[in-house]
C-alpha cells in the first residue's frame, strides 16, 4: 500500500505530501536536499508553476530511495543503493579529516543545494550512497582548502579528491541554483582610493586587470592581489560584487530579469512608424565586458536584460537621434517605450584667428548628466550626425592646448548646419626646475598652476609636469594672475606669483628646489615610557586639495622607532599629514600635521588602547541590504576610510580603531554616495555597538517648470542634513577617479515624456530638490511625506539673483566660487557659479524662501549671505564682503 501511494505522488510530484503519507514513518523520510540532516522542501529551479522543471531524490534512513527527474515520472526505484567512497588527500597524500563533502546527482544540475552532505573520517574517507547507473558530482566545501570536485561515473567505486590549504586568496562564482559558473568575469579596479572599489563603474573608469574562473567556477587570485572587493558577472547573470577575504570568497550570482522595449519612430505628422534597420542598446559609463548583456529584437521592439541596476539604457537606431532612459531599477510593468525623433546634424569647423585648421581640437558638451567629447579631424572639423531635436539649442566648449576655450552660443543644428568657432591665441607661463645645490635640472616633478584671478579656460587648479631637462609649459590662459608651486621628493620650491597680460608669453627663468623638511619626534607609552625600537609608523597624506590635484609622487611613508623611541621622517615635502601606528595592542592617529619650508619637531607623542565599534544596519524600508558597505572615516575627504560589509543579518564590526569623533557612512551596493551618514564618538579601549536605520519611502511625482511638464527632467533629492556640503574631491589613480565629499541620502532620476517620476529609498522630511533640464537647472525647498503617498506635483520656478562680490576694502573679487542652499540644509552640490573679472555673478533657478549664499576664494576668504526670496518682490542685487583666510586655509 505504502508503495503504490509513493508512486501516485511522485507522478503528481507532490513531495511535501509524501512526507506525511505514512505518519509512522514521517520522522525517517525526507525530501533532497537535505540541510544538515533535517527536512527540506523541495525547491524549483525556474518556474515554479511548471513541475516538469523539478529534479529531487527521495530518501530513506540515509539513503536514495526514489529518483524524481523531469516530466514528473520516476525514473527509478531501488531499496538497495550503491556506495561510493571518497578519499580527500593533501598535496603530500595525506589524509584528510573532518572536511565537508557535498555531493549531487550529476543529471539533476538543477537542485538549488547540495544532495547531501558528509564529513571526512580519520583516514580521510567518506561514503556516499547512489542509485544503480547514477553518476555524481562530489566537492569539498571548506574555506581553509581550495574546492575540489570529480564527477564519479556509474563504473567507480572510488573517487580521489586532492586539495591543498589555501595560501592565496580565492573566489568562487556560482549561479543562484549553486551550479559552477566557468568563464565569469572577475575584474579588480584600480582606484586612487583602495577602500572604493566601486570607482570602476564610474564613467571613464577602465578595467585594469582582470581574471576568469576555471571551469569549476572558481578563481586563485595572483601572488601579491589583495583587492578589498571585485566585480563579478558573465553573460545571463546580473553584475555581482562580492569582498575578498582571506578565508575565501563566495559570490551566487542571479539570472538576469529581461523587459520589453517598444521602439516607435515618429514622423512630422506624429504618426507613429515602424523603426526599421539595427537598433543597438548601450550602458554608457560601464566597462564594455558589461555592455555584453542579451538582447533580442522584434519588428519594432526588443527583450533587454541589463545585468546592473541603477543604470542608463542608450539605444542607438540609424537615422534616428541617441536616445537614453535612466533606470533605478527593473521597470514595471515590463514594457518601456522610447520614442525615437528623427536625427539632425551639424558640421562644426575648429581654426586659430587666421582660419587655420586646429586638428585635435576638443569639442564638449554635455547630455543626459553624462560628458561627451570628441576631437577634430585633419581638416579641424566635428561631425555630429545623431543629435536630438528635444535637446535644442545645443551649447559647446571648444578646447585646443595653447588656445584660450570658447563657449558656443545656443545652436539650433535645424537651421544652423555648419558652426565656425576661431580659437584666439592664449597667455602662456614657461620656465625651469632645478636642484639647489647643483642646479641639474629635475624631471618629472610635479606643480600646481592657480588661478588668483580672472576667469582660466583651464579651471582655478591647473597640474604641472617637467619634462626630462627640467623645462615646463602652460598655456591657454586668460590674462590675470597666477601662482607656480613644485615640490617632489627631492625637495619643494619657492612659489612664484606671476601676472600675465591678454596672449603675453612669460618665462619665469629657473625655479630652486630647496630640501624638504623633516619630521621628528619621540613615541611614548601613557605613563611616559619610551616605547621600544621597531614599532612601526606611518606617516599618511592628509585630505588636501592641492597636494591631492598635485598628485604628489608618495600618499603614506613608513619609519620605525630607533632608541629611546625616537622617530624620523627625512624628505616629506610641504603638506598636512597624519602620523599613525598600530602596534601590539597600541594605536595612534596624530595630526593634521601641517608642513612648511622649516622642520617639524613634535615631541613625545603617546600611544592610546584602540576601541572597537560594531552595529547593525536597520531597513525601515522595503530595501534588502545585499551588497551594502559601511565605512569609518574621520570626515567625508578621508581618502583612505575603513570599510566592512554587512553580513547577512545587518550587521558589522571594525576593529583596533583609533579613539576619537568618527564618521560612520552607509553605501548602497554600486554607489560612491553615502545613504546616511551619522558622527560617532569612541572613547580609548571602548567597544560600543550602534544601530543605523535606514529610512525610505516610494515617492511618485508630477514634475514641470512654470506649470509646464518637465518632459525627460533630472531631478536629485537631497534630504536636510547635519552636515554641511564643503565642496567635492576628486582623486585620481590608473582607474580612473574617486569623488569624496558627496552628501549622504542624494536620490536621483529621470522623468519620462510627461514629467513623471517615481524614486525609492527616499529619506522623508525636509529636504532640497535640484531640476536639471535644456541647460537650465532649478532648485526648491521641499518636504518628502512619510509612507507611500499618492502621486505629488512639484512645480518649480526660478528666479534669478544677482550680486558681487567684493574683498575687505571693497574692491570686487574674480573667479570666487558661490554656492546655494537653503537655510538650515547646506548648500547644495552642484547649483554653484563663478564671479567675473568685475566680480560680479548670476544665480538662475531658485524658489521661493531662506536662501544661504556662500563665497569662497582660491586664497582661503569666505562670506555668506542670507537671503529671502519671493516671487512677489523682486530681489535687489546682494554684495558678498569676504574675510581675510584663517589660519590652515588651502
Amino acid at each position: 500500500m505504502r508503495k503504490a501511494v509513493l508512486w501516485i505522488f511522485a507522478g503528481l510530484l507532490l513531495p511535501l505530501a509524501l512526507i506525511n503519507a505514512n505518519a509512522e514513518d514521517a520522522a525517517s523520510w525526507w525530501i533532497a536536499p537535505a540541510n544538515g540532516g533535517g527536512p527540506a522542501i523541495l525547491a524549483a529551479p525556474g518556474d515554479l508553476h511548471k513541475p516538469q522543471a523539478f529534479d529531487a531524490l527521495l530518501w530513506r534512513e540515509g539513503r536514495p530511495f526514489l529518483s524524481v527527474g523531469k516530466g514528473s515520472v520516476p525514473e527509478a526505484l531501488a531499496r538497495d543503493s550503491l556506495p561510493l567512497e571518497v578519499r580527500v588527500v593533501g598535496e603530500d597524500l595525506a589524509p584528510l579529516s573532518n572536511l565537508l563533502i557535498e555531493f549531487r546527482p550529476s543529471d539533476s544540475p538543477n537542485l538549488p543545494e547540495p544532495m547531501g552532505r558528509v564529513f571526512t573520517s580519520a583516514d580521510g574517507s567518506a561514503v556516499l550512497w547512489r542509485l544503480p547507473g547514477q553518476s555524481l558530482d562530489v566537492w569539498i566545501e571548506d574555506p581553509t582548502w581550495l574546492p575540489a570536485k570529480r564527477t564519479a561515473s556509474p563504473g567507480e567505486w572510488e573517487i580521489v579528491l586532492k586539495t591543498r590549504r589555501t595560501q592565496g586568496y580565492w573566489i568562487k562564482v556560482q549561479d543562484t541554483w549553486g551550479r559552477d559558473v566557468s568563464g565569469a568575469r572577475v575584474v579588480v579596479p584600480t582606484s586612487a582610493l583602495e577602500s572604493d572599489p566601486f570607482a570602476l563603474l564610474k564613467p571613464g573608469a577602465k578595467e585594469v586587470s582582470g581574471w576568469a574562473t576555471d571551469n569549476t567556477g572558481l578563481l586563485l587570485l595572483p601572488n601579491g592581489a589583495r583587492p578589498n572587493a571585485v566585480f563579478v558577472w558573465a553573460p545571463g547573470l546580473a553584475l555581482g560584487t562580492v569582498a575578498v577575504r582571506p578565508s575565501g570568497s563566495r559570490v551566487r550570482l542571479s539570472p538576469t530579469q529581461a523587459f520589453s522595449v517598444k521602439l516607435a519612430g515618429w514622423t512630422p505628422s506624429t504618426q507613429a512608424v515602424e523603426v526599421q534597420g539595427d537598433c543597438v542598446f548601450a550602458l554608457p559609463g560601464f566597462p564594455s565586458s558589461v555592455q555584453q548583456f542579451e538582447v533580442r529584437f522584434s519588428r519594432h521592439a526588443a527583450e533587454v536584460a541589463p545585468p546592473v541596476y541603477p543604470c542608463r539604457l542608450e539605444v542607438r537606431c540609424p537615422g534616428y537621434a541617441t536616445q537614453s532612459v535612466y533606470l533605478e531599477r527593473h521597470p514595471e510593468p515590463e514594457t518601456l517605450q522610447i520614442a525615437l525623433e528623427k536625427a539632425i546634424s551639424l558640421l562644426v569647423r575648429v581654426t586659430d584667428e587666421t582660419d587655420r585648421a586646429l586638428p585635435g581640437a576638443i569639442l564638449t558638451w554635455k547630455e543626459d548628466g553624462r560628458r561627451i567629447r570628441l576631437a577634430a579631424e585633419n581638416d579641424g572639423s566635428v561631425s555630429l550626425k545623431d543629435l536630438s531635436p528635444a535637446r535644442v539649442p545645443y551649447r559647446f566648449t571648444v578646447h585646443k592646448d595653447g588656445f584660450l576655450e570658447e563657449d558656443t552660443p545656443p545652436i539650433d543644428p535645424r537651421r544652423t548646419p555648419l558652426v565656425h568657432v576661431r580659437l584666439s591665441q592664449g597667455a602662456q607661463i614657461s620656465g625651469r626646475v632645478a636642484r639647489e645645490e647643483d642646479l641639474q635640472p629635475v624631471g618629472g616633478t610635479r606643480g600646481v598652476c592657480e588661478a588668483l584671478s580672472g576667469d582660466s579656460s583651464q579651471g582655478p587648479i591647473m597640474t604641472i609636469s617637467t619634462q626630462d631637462d627640467g623645462t615646463f609649459r602652460v598655456s591657454g590662459l586668460e590674462g590675470g594672475d597666477y601662482r607656480l608651486t613644485f615640490a617632489s621628493s627631492e625637495g619643494i620650491a619657492d612659489a612664484v606669483d606671476v601676472h600675465l597680460l591678454d596672449r603675453q608669453v612669460a618665462d619665469v627663468g629657473t625655479l630652486l628646489l630647496r630640501e624638504n623638511p623633516v619630521l621628528e619626534g619621540r613615541l611614548v607609552f601613557p605613563e611616559g615610557d619610551t616605547v621600544p625600537p621597531g614599532v612601526p609608523l606611518t606617516l599618511r597624506l592628509a585630505q588636501d586639495f592641492k597636494d591631492a590635484l598635485a598628485e604628489r609622487p608618495w600618499k603614506s611613508r613608513q619609519t620605525s622607532t630607533g632608541d629611546k623611541g625616537i622617530f624620523r621622517f627625512a624628505g616629506i615635502g610641504k603638506g598636512s599629514f597624519f602620523l599613525e601606528a598600530h602596534w601590539a595592542g597600541w594605536t595612534l592617529r596624530h595630526g593634521p600635521i601641517t608642513v612648511g619650508r622649516e622642520d617639524i619637531h613634535l615631541g613625545d607623542i603617546v600611544l592610546r588602547r584602540p576601541a572597537a565599534l560594531g552595529g547593525v544596519v536597520l531597513s525601515t524600508g522595503s530595501f534588502p541590504l545585499e551588497g551594502y558597505r559601511v565605512s569609518l572615516s574621520d570626515g567625508p575627504f578621508d581618502i583612505k576610510p575603513k570599510v566592512a560589509w554587512l553580513a547577512e543579518d545587518g550587521t558589522f564590526r571594525f576593529d583596533q580603531v583609533t579613539p576619537g569623533v568618527l564618521l560612520i557612512s552607509v553605501f548602497e551596493p554600486l554607489h560612491a554616495t553615502p545613504k546616511t551618514s551619522l558622527p560617532v564618538s569612541l572613547a580609548e579601549g571602548e567597544e560600543k555597538e550602534i544601530q543605523i536605520p535606514l529610512e525610505g519611502t516610494t515617492l511618485e511625482l508630477l514634475l514641470s517648470i512654470e506649470g509646464v511638464p518637465a518632459s525627460e527632467g533630472y531631478l536629485v533629492i537631497r534630504p536636510s542634513s547635519p552636515f554641511p556640503f564643503q565642496g567635492i574631491l576628486q582623486v585620481f589613480g590608473e582607474g580612473g577617479s574617486v569623488t569624496l565629499g558627496l552628501p549622504p541620502g542624494q536620490v536621483r532620476g529621470n522623468a519620462d515624456q510627461a514629467g513623471r517620476l517615481v524614486l525609492q529609498g527616499v529619506r522623508p522630511g525636509p529636504a532640497q530638490a535640484l531640476l536639471s533640464l535644456g541647460g537650465m537647472r532649478y532648485l526648491q525647498n521641499v518636504v518628502v511625506p512619510e509612507g507611500s503617498p499618492a502621486a505629488a506635483q512639484w512645480n518649480f520656478q526660478g528666479r534669478t539673483v544677482t550680486g558681487s562680490v567684493v574683498d575687505s576694502e571693497g574692491a570686487p573679487v574674480s573667479s570666487a566660487v558661490i554656492h546655494a542652499g537653503y537655510s538650515g540644509q547646506g548648500t547644495f552640490p552642484g547649483f554653484t557659479t563663478r564671479t567675473d573679472a568685475s566680480g560680479r555673478f548670476e544665480l538662475a533657478g531658485l524658489g521661493e524662501g531662506a536662501i544661504v549664499l556662500s563665497a569662497r576664494t582660491a586664497d582661503g576668504r569666505t562670506a555668506t549671505y542670507d537671503l529671502s526670496l519671493s516671487f512677489e518682490v523682486p530681489s535687489a542685487p546682494v554684495v558678498i564682503r569676504l574675510s581675510e583666510p584663517g589660519p590652515g586655509a588651502p
